[in-house]
């Protein structure tokens, strides 16, 4: 499969429209020229599902589900605009502020998107079809907000918070200094799920007819389910203990709450060590 590169420096792409011939290359250079900060980037298979994957250093990422069959990429901010002060020399004189320096290659419908590590920051919104799948990371001055989408998530917030807005499939929620709120409406059966933070509230709201095994557990938290739900639970704060070949003996508590939700199913875990956990049952 041939790939596109689509960089939003506008010689950037009139060099790749000259070096590819691809075709969606010349509208992506026209959307460029214009001013624009919205490029479309084409799939190879549209009627097929796609994958696509956002790193990031600096800047927060959203993606919205819509009725389309290309990958809409938007960007505004950069080059730490809203973090750095106005120096004393520029006093009476007006900011000019660029798009992100990014990159999206497209090849057999998984499209990559990459943001430049020398820019200050930035934000970035997808609009992509609602089958799709994620793979998100930033690591400091913005959230991740997903909507709509139904595929595998999986998505890494180092310093923010997580929102994921009526998705479904498997997910793979990580935010190690945030916290993490998600409305799922479907899980995938076949899959694990996963929601941790170190630093902060996790709040999940499944279906009332979610069938899972539940694995909860928060070092310095509280642990909530909702009174709706039917969870039976089969194993909470178990000890161990033993005596090692030093003679020294050690008793382990665990703190991890295992139980069966609707009889259970697919397994999904909830990890917190700074925070409390909350599982909401949906309308």
């Amino acid at each position: 499969m041939n790939a596109r590169t689509l960089p939003f420096w506008m010689a950037a792409i009139a060099a790749a429209a000259l070096a590819l011939g691809a075709a969606a290359a010349p509208a992506a250079a026209q959307t460029q020229a214009a001013g624009s900060d919205r490029v479309v980037v084409p799939l190879s298979h549209p009627s097929q599902p796609a994958r696509v994957n956002v790193a990031m250093v600096f800047g927060s990422i959203t993606v919205r589900a819509y009725n389309g069959q290309s990958v809409v990429i938007t960007t505004r901010g950069g080059h730490g605009d809203h973090r750095r002060p106005l120096p004393p020399e520029a006093q009476g004189m007006r900011r000019l502020t660029l798009n992100p320096a990014i990159t999206a290659d497209e090849d057999d419908n998984t499209v990559n998107v990459h943001m430049s590590l020398f820019d200050g920051g930035g934000n970035v919104t997808l609009e992509v079809p609602a089958d799709t799948s994620l793979k998100l990371h930033t690591v400091n001055g913005g959230e991740i907000s997903v909507t709509g989408v139904h595929g595998d998530l999986n998505v890494s917030d180092l310093n923010g918070a997580i929102y994921l807005n009526h998705v479904s499939g498997s997910i793979l929620a990580n935010a190690l200094n945030g916290r993490i709120t998600a409305t799922v409406d479907a899980l995938d059966p076949n899959k694990p799920s996963s929601f941790s933070s170190m630093n902060g509230t996790i709040d999940v709201t499944l279906p009332p007819a979610t069938r899972a095994n539940l694995r909860l557990r928060t070092d310095h938290g509280d642990i909530y389910i909702d009174n709706g739900f039917n969870f039976q639970v089969r194993n909470t704060r178990a000890s161990t203990s033993e005596r090692g070949r030093n003679g020294m003996f050690r008793v382990r508590i665990n703190r991890t709450i295992e139980g069966a939700l609707n009889g259970g199913g697919t397994e999904v875990r909830f990890t917190d060590f700074n925070g409390s956990i909350y599982v909401r049952k949906g309308k």
